[in-house]
């Protein structure tokens, strides 16, 4: 991932989610946020946005503040256990960051410390780290991995790596990596890379993961020329949401809530951090902000009830660019249906059904007779749709 936030950005984002979490101040956490089969994160999200993010849906929150510090252990624990404990106020857990520069430097006791003063918060969901791998630090993380196994192990340790390391298929309790296929070359060529494209999934054999999606875009920050991730529509997400979850996901994170407004060329010149004056995404993005609340309502009824069924071997004869999948829930047969291509399709699927329910952001809706037990799905183009059939 491409961005922390700066210890000097944090001021300003304090004054503005403040602001924004007024309006949800009164707000009861949403009923079962706490659930532990449900894995439904938010990245950068600082202290004073937990109340807003928790009214919106999401069940896991992370802070940068944490793995690019390079504190004191005391006060480190001391800011770690705050935005725990704020954290569990609002009934959130915690993907909690170890601080690369201890690991780097070898301060294993620092990084023992803070785990044994940590990690009997109820908040915590689990140990993390990023980036380190494209760094070259390979033997760091499995160092880092051991000493979690080693002070707690039931919590673990998460990486997140940009490339498929086949020394780090047997590291950590979940993989996490980006997923940002909304680019101007997938736009230009009308379809959007898999997630299968970004990362062979199939290797990890079991092991749980939990992509971050891409809820966010460089192309309208002042002083950054280059256009490579464009901000999603809600189509855009809304398949890449569905994707992840026909791919296997067990989990997912949307990328992000504190985000840059600002590149500064000659920051970068110096060799210094160049984004700046971070803002929180419902105030610089409005709809982009409503399109990931969408995709996060509707993953919170489907990441449960994926869980509970039974994957299918179904394979129904699809136009190209159309994925599907279909799971034997309690409930019912549960079908996802994907278009990674920009032109609308219809597919037609004979099921033994007579009847369907559709998702949407509300849950699944009134059942709907299907004709000659053919569910017939309408796509845009990209596009995503989930069904209950009966």
């Amino acid at each position: 991932m491409f961005t922390a936030v700066p210890r000097c950005a944090s001021r300003r984002i304090a004054e503005i989610v403040a602001a924004l979490a007024l309006a949800s101040a009164s707000l009861a956490p949403p009923a079962g946020a706490q659930s532990p089969d449900i894995i439904l994160g938010l990245y950068s999200v600082p202290v004073e946005g937990c109340s807003l993010v928790a009214a919106a849906g999401f069940t896991v929150v992370h802070s940068y503040e944490f793995e690019t510090s390079n504190l004191d252990v005391d006060e480190f624990v001391r800011r770690a256990r705050d935005y725990l404990d704020t954290a569990e106020r609002w009934q959130l857990r915690v993907l909690l960051g170890l601080p690369r520069a201890w690991a780097r430097a070898g301060r294993d006791g620092d990084l023992r410390h803070a785990i044994g003063a940590l990690r009997s918060h109820s908040a915590l969901l689990a140990w993390y780290e990023e980036e380190m791998v494209p760094a070259g630090d390979l033997d760091v993380v499995i160092r880092m991995n051991r000493i979690v196994v080693e002070e707690d192990p039931q919590h673990g340790f998460v990486i997140e790596e940009s490339r498929d390391r086949t020394a780090l298929l047997d590291v950590g309790r979940e993989r996490m990596f980006t997923w940002y296929p909304v680019t101007p070359s997938a736009r230009r060529k009308q379809r959007l890379l898999r997630l299968e494209d970004r990362f062979p999934v199939a290797r990890l054999e079991g092991l749980g993961f939990w992509p971050a999606l891409q809820a966010f875009g460089r192309d309208s920050i002042p002083g950054y020329t280059k256009r490579d991730w464009l901000a999603p529509t809600f189509d855009e997400l809304h398949y890449c949401t569905y994707a992840a979850l026909l791919a296997g996901a067990t989990g997912l994170f949307y990328y992000s809530y504190s985000q840059p407004t600002r590149y500064e060329p000659e920051r970068a010149a110096r060799k210094a951090w160049p984004w700046t004056t971070y803002r929180p995404l419902p105030e610089i993005a409005p709809s982009l902000w409503q399109s990931t609340l969408v995709c996060a309502r509707e993953a919170r009824v489907l990441l449960p009830a994926l869980a509970a069924g039974t994957r299918r071997n179904w394979q129904p004869k699809l136009p190209a660019g159309v994925q599907s999948g279909a799971w034997e829930t309690p409930q019912g047969m549960l079908v996802l249906v994907t278009n990674e291509r920009y032109v609308p399709v219809t597919v037609e699927m004979p099921v033994d059904a007579s009847r369907s329910r559709e998702l949407d952001s509300t849950g699944f809706g009134a059942a709907r007779d299907l004709e000659a037990g053919v569910l017939r799905v309408p796509l845009s183009g990209p596009g995503a749709r989930a069904f209950l059939l009966e």
